[in-house]
């Protein structure tokens, strides 16, 4: 059940190593924001949530639990149909399976995360993350159990739309999608260019959590200028009657 021609040891050892690494970086990030040592790179500083401690790492606790347990029942049910067992097919082979997942995951989430924003769904379900007003890395698992399964479901549906693909590219996608949803949330800027696009993408993030109606999008920033949805066409929204 758990090995076959395509879900070979390699594949598992390779998932687990990726889980690892996320932790550290997890780890890394939620140091980095929560050390009176490192304040001063905090994009905000640390206030009281409205929510305990406890609440909150029983929470996250249960849904990585969860999100994990969906990932090996994708694997078991529909690797066979989603992989093919290589590990390389390419370059342009490999970077056009991960963009393409990527960029149809991106889409998705980004109108699932919109719709999130009306009224009834924030008051069911994704106002529940929003009680997050100054992240952390740790509080971006804090939800609504039903969002991260919609999530994990909509890469799903991705990868089974234009797989199958190669391992490798898996791996890269599930890295990025596992190391991106920490950054964004981390709070973090830290002043050296080198870092330039990880502050970027943090400060969009931090936006999204202080405006609400803004920067939908997770990876590819792209879909909210395409939509107008950006903090500056919502900016520009707000002023206009003000103008008049």
């Amino acid at each position: 059940m758990w090995l076959s021609s395509v879900l070979t040891p390699t594949f598992w050892w390779v998932f687990v190593a990726q889980l690892g690494l996320a932790g550290l970086f997890l780890g890394l990030f939620q140091y980095l924001a929560t050390s009176p040592k490192w304040a001063g790179i905090r994009i905000r500083p640390l206030v009281k949530n409205r929510y305990s401690d406890r609440r909150r790492d029983i929470n996250t606790s249960l849904n990585q639990l969860l999100s994990l347990l969906w990932f090996i029942s994708f694997f078991l049910y529909f690797g066979s149909h989603v992989f093919y067992n290589s590990w390389w097919s390419g370059l342009t082979r490999m970077i056009g399976e991960t963009l393409g997942v990527l960029l149809l995951y991106d889409f998705l989430y980004y109108w699932f995360h919109r719709l999130a924003h009306h009224p009834k769904m924030m008051r069911y379900m994704h106002g529940v993350h929003h009680w997050v007003r100054n992240p952390t890395a740790l509080e971006s698992t804090y939800l609504n159990p039903l969002e991260p399964t919609i999530a994990v479901f909509i890469l799903f549906f991705s990868v089974y739309l234009l797989g199958p693909i190669s391992h490798l590219s898996w791996a890269l996608i599930f890295f990025i999608y596992s190391i991106c949803n920490l950054l964004v949330h981390s709070s973090l800027i830290i002043p050296h260019p080198a870092f330039r696009w990880f502050n970027f993408m943090v400060r969009k993030h931090d936006e999204h959590h202080q405006l609400f109606r803004v920067n939908f999008a997770n990876l590819f920033p792209f879909w909210d200028q395409m939509f107008g949805t950006t903090e500056e066409v919502i900016r520009k929204k707000q002023q206009a009657p003000q103008d008049r």
